[in-house]
């Protein structure tokens, strides 16, 4: 580069303000959070907090606190410093400071110097819509077992297998659909495995695999389209570019993570003895896993979630051609328009458009088949229900204590199964007669119908209890839930998995890092002339 080429040296004179060095510290601060997130403990008085929740109750929000739940004169809350959290709170700390202000904020949302924040957030999560409507529709899982069965009981085979085939997924769809699906096979792998004793290999080829695989195509991740955008590469150069370092790294990679760091056999053994499926088994019908409490009550193994997968062919069709053609749009209008010398074209107004398509696909099957999942979520929530019962009322019978710890359970699966639409075995309330087998005595016969009439006056008593306590906000947002749930199994799955988590995450670090540059940290981390030549001629 010439000298009249180079830009001008840094200005550090700018870290000497009060703003800077605060901005810096805030900066740092946060990073390190990130990495070790916390929390504040907050004390309430318990008047207050009683106070609160009912004038909440009085409007009708929220259901009449329990009164034999309030004891203890401080209500302890919780201030969460998280991932989530932590940079956000550090942009109300410099705004209240007057640290940074409006143009900070505008150029770390709606963007600055070629760096589109909302654009890349829009893509990110309208294209990880379509990714998980593929997963969902059960495509993922499917391969997944075509994988397994093509490479029989040679655990080597089946690693490379694995490997290569969430490298071609990662490159086409991302990393995401990898994680959520991929993770939840591999743990159904190990457990229907008599010979793996650690799922460590597995699973971090996995993570490896779906990160290189992610850097081929702009597409992949939000980090491309920020790196694309802010040094104006065109996606096909990029990719043109990216491709041989990616596949390089993953050739080199499969073979030393197999031979060099998870040569042992407990990792990796040489062969994979699977459980076999029952005809039982073999002949049933397989599960939607979105529907809420499907299967439920049914003696379902792990290793028949692998060998008997749940696949909707035209869900998955459909969803493969809408991501096929977001795709291929994508890379021919930014090179259509790199060619022609305009500003490239936003992503989010190819993206959004097919994640809509693709979401009113999903409503539209949804309440085709609503019946049949609203009764299939009907009958297993009530089985849930009742089991439930009767593990507390067979608790409560054993002694307070048990009934304690059978409560904390229940509790923590209720909440599990309303959040994931899954639900405990009721195998595991069955009777100490039933689980050994063979036919019941008549002592065991009145034992059962008696329980059975215990729990049926329980179940009337506290549905009765329920339906006399006056609807809230609360109630009624749980009920909507459910009823979307039940009828729009697919949509809501998708929807509860979109990492909408990251944005308010990435905005802050966007404001952040914008701040860095407008108060001159970057002359902070620019003490020689190259570095600070190459520093200040990057963009945001």
């Amino acid at each position: 580069m010439d000298a009249d080429q180079r830009p001008p040296p840094p200005d550090v004179s700018m870290i000497r303000n009060w703003r800077s060095i605060l901005t810096l510290i805030v900066f740092a601060i946060t990073n390190t959070v990130v990495s070790f997130p916390f929390h504040i403990p907050i004390p309430v008085p318990r008047a207050a907090w009683n106070g609160f929740l009912g004038g909440l109750s009085s409007l009708h929000l929220i259901s009449r606190p329990d009164d034999g739940a309030k004891s203890g004169r401080w209500k302890v809350l919780r201030l969460h410093i998280s991932t989530i959290t932590a940079p956000l709170y550090a942009c109300l700390l410099l705004l209240a400071c007057q640290a940074i202000g409006r143009d900070e904020v505008y150029a770390g949302t709606v963007g600055a110097n070629h760096v589109e924040p909302i654009d890349v957030m829009v893509f990110f999560i309208t294209l990880a819509y379509i990714a998980i409507s593929i997963d969902a529709s059960g495509l993922l899982r499917y391969l997944a077992y075509r994988v397994l069965k093509k490479s029989g009981a040679h655990g080597r085979r089946l690693y490379t297998y694995l490997y290569w085939f969430f490298f071609a997924v990662g490159t086409v769809i991302g990393n995401d659909p990898i994680v959520l699906s991929g993770t939840a096979f591999l743990a159904y792998m190990f457990r229907a495995s008599s010979n793996m004793s650690s799922a460590r290999a597995w699973i971090f080829s996995q993570f490896a695999v779906a990160n290189i695989s992610s850097a081929i195509l702009v597409s992949s991740n939000p980090t491309n389209l920020v790196l694309a955008g802010a040094f104006q590469i065109k996606f096909i150069d990029y990719t043109a570019n990216m491709i041989v370092p990616a596949v390089v790294t993953g050739l080199v990679l499969c073979p030393c993570l197999l031979f060099l760091v998870f040569r042992s056999e407990k990792l990796v053994p040489r062969s994979i003895d699977m459980h076999t499926l029952s005809d039982a088994e073999k002949e049933r019908e397989p599960v939607n896993p979105n529907v809420p409490f499907a299967g439920y009550g049914e003696d379902r193994t792990p290793v028949g979630e692998i060998l008997n997968p749940y696949l909707d062919r035209r869900h998955a069709i459909v969803s493969c051609a809408i991501m096929a053609a977001t795709l291929t749009s994508v890379l021919l209008i930014n090179a259509i328009t790199a060619s022609r010398g305009g500003d490239p074209t936003p992503v989010m107004y190819v993206t959004a458009p097919a994640a809509f398509l693709c979401f009113c696909h999903d409503m539209w099957s949804g309440w085709r088949s609503r019946r049949e999942t609203r009764d299939v979520a009907a009958r297993g929530r009530a089985l849930a229900e009742r089991a439930a019962v009767e593990e507390e009322l067979r608790a409560r019978a054993a002694g307070p204590a048990t009934a304690a710890v059978v409560a904390s359970a229940d509790n923590g699966r209720s909440s599990s199964s309303s959040d994931n639409g899954a639900a405990p075995n009721p195998a595991a309330s069955s009777s100490d007669g039933e689980k050994m087998g063979g036919p019941p005595s008549p002592w065991g016969e009145k034992q059962h119908r008696d329980r059975a009439a215990a729990v049926t006056r329980e179940l009337e008593q506290r549905r009765a209890q329920q339906g006399a306590r006056p609807a809230t906000l609360v109630s009624a947002a749980r009920h909507a839930n459910m009823w979307w749930r039940d009828t729009f199994p697919a949509a809501s799955t998708v929807l509860t998995r979109l990492p909408f988590a990251l944005v308010p995450f990435a905005f802050s670090m966007f404001i952040l890092v914008e701040a860095l540059v407008t108060k001159g940290g970057r002359a902070s981390w620019a003490p020689s002339p190259a570095w600070g030549s190459w520093a200040f001629s990057c963009p945001t």
